[in-house]
């Protein structure tokens, strides 16, 4: 059993709630174990399960407090399909003595291999990096009976409307909310829940993280806002956007552009029964699209989606391939094919034009070798023998 403290921001709106009916300690800083927050404990309109802990502004920042809590120095962390190597914090962890692990399917046969009696903790995202999908309840049962805590970051399980890895054993689960919305700025939008969970003494004042950094690392434990459990559009909202990712992916694939597409919704992805297996209402709500052709057709396309970029999705090159990742961020499919469409048109227009001084240098080359033309210049050329 593990012990977190939480700290309640004076201008929450759970605080004030609480504030009203409870007796606070110093400041803005109360002893959690003496409210008795039903607010807290309610549960999204998409009944997510588990009790919210706290809330962080960044997932890097849940992330470090959750590990700094649960690992001890000299144990391992292994992460299965997220890249631990991107983590802003990752240095942080050297620091205190921890080692991440990362499993990579091309250097190990099986993530097993790098569990050892030192790893404490398994961290896994419902969909990885690599748009992989982990089957939670082998990794879960294996890591369970080992002793092992199973953290997920289910930032694209949107929070239960599309999985929700609680309900499958998961010890911790954190979730990035902006992820689906990503023009909403609030406060406190990653949000860490537990399965169990005892509540200690509150949190220190200092940041998490070091001095220099008091910014980034500011904790807002309760969210500023009652956003995302009072709007009841989300769930219609959210299953849009993972309705419109699945046709798209189908869209792209019948496109003759595409050369191939990588989606756990489609049948070719090696996770596809995984996918069927755990998620709900869709699949997710990125892909990747690899462009058919060579790199200047590539480029051509990332010129144009910069100059004219295509609504209601974004889309990123992926360095050293002809792949664009797609994250869909609307439900109106029909806006973003038709300007999906009139791209591939002016890349068909812009190559066409390319290939003309070539088939005409073609031509002529065909025309002066043809047998009229060799009698022809021998016709011209007999006068002057």
């Amino acid at each position: 059993m593990h012990t977190f403290n939480i700290q309640f921001d004076s201008k929450s709106y759970f605080y004030q709630k609480a504030l009203a009916n409870q007796v606070t300690t110093q400041g803005t800083l109360a002893v959690a174990q003496n409210f008795d927050l039903q607010e807290l404990n309610r549960q999204f309109y998409w009944n997510a399960k588990g009790s919210p802990i706290f809330f962080a502004d960044r997932l890097a920042q849940a992330r470090y407090k959750l590990f700094q809590t649960l690992v001890k120095k000299g144990q391992n962390i292994l992460s299965l399909n997220a890249d631990s190597e991107k983590w802003t914090e990752f240095s942080r962890y050297t620091k205190r003595g921890f080692e991440i692990r990362q499993f990579k399917p091309g250097y190990a046969t099986s993530y097993t291999e790098l569990v050892d009696e030192q790893t404490s903790l398994i961290y896994l995202a419902t969909i990885g990096d690599d748009l992989s999908v982990p089957d939670f309840q082998k990794v879960i049962r294996f890591a369970h009976d080992r002793g092992i805590v199973v953290v997920v970051d289910n930032t694209a399980g949107a929070e239960g409307i599309l999985f929700d890895p609680i309900t499958w054993g998961a010890d911790f689960v954190l979730s990035n909310l902006l992820h689906w919305h990503p023009d909403i700025k609030l406060q406190g939008h990653v949000v860490v829940r537990s399965s169990s969970l005892v509540v200690g003494q509150p949190w220190a004042k200092r940041s998490p993280y070091s001095a220099e950094n008091k910014e980034e690392g500011k904790i807002i434990p309760l969210p500023t806002s009652s956003f995302w459990r009072e709007n009841p559009n989300e769930v219609d909202r959210i299953k849009g956007k993972l309705s419109a990712t699945l046709q798209l992916a189908k869209w792209l694939v019948a496109s003759p552009h595409t050369a191939a597409v990588v989606y756990p919704g489609l049948a070719a992805h090696p996770d596809h029964f995984n996918a069927l297996k755990f998620f709900r209402n869709g699949y997710g709500n990125q892909l990747f699209w690899e462009v058919k052709g060579d790199k200047p057709a590539f480029s051509l396309l990332q010129k144009q989606f910069l100059g004219e970029p295509v609504p209601g999705v974004k889309i990123t090159p992926v360095s050293g391939k002809t792949v664009f990742k797609i994250e869909v961020r609307e439900s109106n499919l029909k806006t973003i094919t038709d300007a999906l469409q009139r791209a591939f048109t002016n890349l068909d227009s812009i190559s066409a034009q390319q290939r003309q001084p070539e088939d005409g240098q073609q031509a002529t080359d065909v025309q002066l070798h043809s047998p009229e033309s060799q009698e022809a210049m021998a016709s011209v050329e007999a006068p002057g023998i």
